[in-house]
């Protein structure tokens, strides 16, 4: 499975899919903006059908390529704000990291809105401004706009009349696992605290750096919090193979030592073309007498 955008934000992703996989299921079902394609090739193997839009051709073609074997799913390019489905015609929509890349945002939802099913169910996530802009002072080049959570709700609510929310954080994990034994399920251990409680209550540690939307004209399913574990492993090895902090500052040492090194050499170079330009100006100075006697001696 490819991705755009390194392990971090393929996993975000690959998590959406999956809890998107198990809702889907016997569902006909529109991956707005999917991209490459590989959340729509994950959705195709559970829902009815699937018909993954985006406004990029090369990305449909990529879909289209990479993923031909799926006979229940199609790709399709988009030329416009308008959906070319009739109203109702999708039980499950997922639109994941996409209403912020857009100017016509309100056009948007209300085509999503239009082609759900009277039952159906949007699933759709954005970036939380407060976490992933304000906090680090951060600004994303490809986003028109962000939202906070409390302003996504209200967005939402103008299509949707009900929406619930979940947040998603990517964060540290340490698994402890059975390997002599056939059953090597996992059960969550809370930390504790130096006050000697658990973390039960995740909510009260973490801030959402994604707030996912479950929006429906009726309601009808409910989502639980879940962990999701891959088994690719492929964010521990970018972190082993990562250049650590320690490295960073002996090379930006370095580079300033360098750049000492070189400082002084340029002053001992303009401290020589000082005196070479005084030498000239003397020199020229040393020329002008000289024609001026010689314009004497021939004057007399």
């Amino acid at each position: 499975m490819q991705g755009y955008g390194g392990t971090q934000i393929r996993y975000e992703h690959m998590h959406r899919y999956a809890i998107a996989h198990e809702l889907c299921k016997g569902k006909r079902t529109l991956d707005y903006g999917c991209g490459e394609g590989y959340g729509t090739a994950i959705l195709a193997k559970n829902a009815s059908s699937v018909v993954g839009v985006d406004v990029d051709p090369e990305a449909i073609k990529h879909s289209k390529d990479s993923y031909a074997d799926f006979s229940n799913a199609t790709f399709q390019m988009l030329e416009s704000s308008l959906l070319p489905f009739p109203d109702g015609h999708f039980d499950f929509i997922t639109c994941f990291e996409v209403i912020e890349h857009v100017i016509n945002q309100e056009e948007i939802l209300s085509e999503l809105s239009r082609v759900l099913s009277p039952t159906g169910t949007l699933l759709i996530s954005t970036p939380n401004k407060a976490e992933y802009s304000d906090l680090n002072d951060y600004r994303n080049e490809f986003h028109v706009k962000e939202f906070y959570i409390d302003e996504f709700r209200t967005f939402l609510k103008n299509d949707f009349a009900h929406v619930s929310f979940l947040g998603q954080r990517l964060i540290a994990t340490s698994l402890i696992f059975n390997i002599d034994e056939a059953d090597r399920t996992l059960e969550i251990t809370p930390e504790v605290t130096p006050t000697g409680k658990p973390v039960t209550n995740l909510k009260s540690v973490f801030e959402p750096i994604y707030v996912i939307a479950v929006c429906e004209h009726t309601p009808s399913i409910s989502i639980k919090g879940s962990t999701f574990i891959t088994s690719d492993d492929a964010l521990s090895r970018e972190q082993l193979s990562a250049v650590t902090l320690e490295q960073v500052n002996q090379i930006l040492e370095s580079m300033q030592e360098e750049r000492t090194w070189v400082r002084k050499q340029l002053d001992v170079y303009e401290a020589e073309l000082e005196i070479r330009r005084i030498h000239i100006s003397k020199l020229d100075r040393q020329v002008i007498a000289s024609a001026e006697k010689m314009k004497q001696i021939e004057e007399n």
